[in-house]
């Protein structure tokens, strides 16, 4: 297999002129080849038509009257030609270089016939038949002969056809000869070509291979590139755009990971030299202890966070798919931060009352839930509102969480999924959560075959919406949903 793009080119592209200039030679031998034999045939036809114009009808006789200077061809020449003519059945002329020979007589019925042939000597050759009718002429004898005793005379006339084989055959090398010049020629115009088209890819192979890991900002910009390789200039700019980000946000990802795990680090260490500083009572203590704990815990959630994320980027969260009810989660999900809204005097809005039975994997439906529920109640100004509804539209489950007290504005929805982001002064200072809460619920839900989006509103709305497909389950029937501003218990 030939692996050289320069090779193949040229390898292709002179098979492709070869051809043409075969089938062009082909072509162009036939058609002389068929103008010389037409030009012979004719010459032929002329020499058969000077011989019929000899031939006179004196009563009943045919008589060719020529001298043999007038027709030298069929007397006395090295090569000779050869005529013979009956009125059937009988032969009433043959040329004087027959001899004793005899020529095929043609089935002639009123057209010129052409076949090759082998003449008496042995030489190639090639004969015409033809007929025509005698003329009559007004002194010849005592009976004067009407026209309609005219007599039919069939004539064969054949002459050798070497010079025109040898033309045909020093055509036929001469028109080889010229092709496998051309090709030769070809080649080498196309070896010229060929590496003046693969330039540009030679330009491109230098341009990547100054690329630095340090800095993938740079974009190839080859000049005159050919309208075919602009596509894979496009894809290997939006390959490097990709990698750039990509980098990007692992740097990102490093500094933020440092940052958050270095205040509460900082924190532990502050509180083990405070307490180490001097002799303290148990109740000091077991408060020192129980600071270090919470930020331990925070610690935990955070690399726990992390592991998960990375675990569904890298595909290596299973699915367990199974019939759930989805008001049922919903209610054991928000169970965990009922009492937290109420701490905080927050009104709910409910809209999921059940049963809404779905196929989903129920584990990572509630990782997304607590993370909307918790986001929402941390998040919501203080005294506000939180709305939860859930339905079934088709073969798709839908979520909404949705809180008051948002400063995020459209501009920045781009970015509420990205890790560790924070938007506006209430997530900055929520010191439990380190910004990977929505970044984790995107992931798993691209792994439950749904999508999860946020809307920010007028009048300080945030909302988020899962949606999930239903699966093969069995609708339920109608149900009554809680009005709008009912309040959890």
């Amino acid at each position: 297999m030939i692996r050289s793009l320069r090779l193949r080119l040229l390898v292709h592209t002179s098979l492709a002129a070869a051809l043409m200039l075969g089938l062009l030679g082909a072509a162009l031998y036939f058609f002389v080849r068929h103008s010389i034999e037409a030009d012979f045939n004719q010459d032929l036809l002329a020499k058969a038509h000077a011989v019929a114009a000899t031939a006179e009808q004196h009563g009943q006789t045919i008589i060719f009257d020529y001298e043999p200077d007038e027709l030298p061809q069929f007397v006395t020449s090295d090569h000779p030609d050869y005529f013979q003519a009956w009125i059937d059945p009988k032969v009433v002329l043959r040329s004087p270089s027959l001899k004793q020979a005899d020529l095929p007589r043609l089935p002639v019925t009123g057209e010129v016939v052409y076949r090759d042939m082998v003449l008496p000597d042995g030489r190639p050759g090639r004969m015409v038949g033809m007929s025509f009718t005698t003329t009559i002429e007004p002194n010849a004898g005592r009976n004067i002969l009407h026209a309609e005793n005219s007599r039919t005379v069939i004539l064969s006339v054949a002459t050798d056809t070497i010079a025109l084989h040898r033309t045909l055959e020093n055509l036929g090398w001469l028109l080889v000869g010229l092709c496998l010049l051309a090709v030769a020629a070809s080649g080498i115009v196309l070896v010229w070509i060929v590496g003046r088209a693969v330039r540009p890819l030679e330009r491109i192979a230098r341009d990547i291979d100054e690329l630095q890991e340090n800095d993938l900002s740079v974009r190839l910009h080859p000049p005159d590139v050919p309208l075919e390789l602009q596509p894979v200039v496009e894809k290997l700019n939006g390959l490097l755009s990709r990698l750039d980000a990509a980098f990007s946000r692992e740097k990102a990802f490093t500094a933020d990971v440092a940052h958050e795990l270095r205040t509460p680090v900082t924190a532990l260490l502050t509180t083990f030299e405070v307490c180490r500083s001097r002799p303290r009572d148990e109740v000091a203590y077991i408060a020192a202890i129980d600071k270090c704990r919470g930020v331990a815990h925070r610690m935990q959630t955070l690399v726990e966070s992390l592991l998960l994320l990375a675990r569904a980027e890298a595909g290596q969260l299973p699915l367990k798919l199974q019939s759930t009810d989805a008001a049922d989660l919903l209610d054991d999900c928000w169970a965990m931060f009922s009492p937290r809204a109420e701490d905080r005097r927050m009104k709910l809005q409910w809209q999921a009352d059940g049963p809404i039975p779905i196929e989903t994997d129920p584990e990572k439906l509630r990782i997304i839930l607590h993370n909307l529920f918790d986001n929402a109640v941390s998040y919501a100004d203080e005294a506000g509102s939180i709305r939860i509804a859930a339905e079934l539209r088709g073969n798709e489950f839908r979520v909404e969480v949705a809180n008051t007290g948002s400063h995020v504005g459209a501009e920045q929805e781009k970015h509420l999924f990205e890790r560790f982001w924070r938007g506006d002064k209430a997530r900055a200072e929520v010191g439990v959560h380190c910004g990977l809460g929505l970044s984790l619920c995107q992931r798993l839900a691209r792994l439950l075959k749904g999508r999860i989006e946020v809307q920010t509103a007028e009048h300080g709305w945030f909302t988020v919406r899962l949606t999930l497909p239903a699966g093969h389950v069995e609708q339920p029937a109608p149900s009554i949903t809680a009005p709008v501003g009912s309040v959890a218990d």
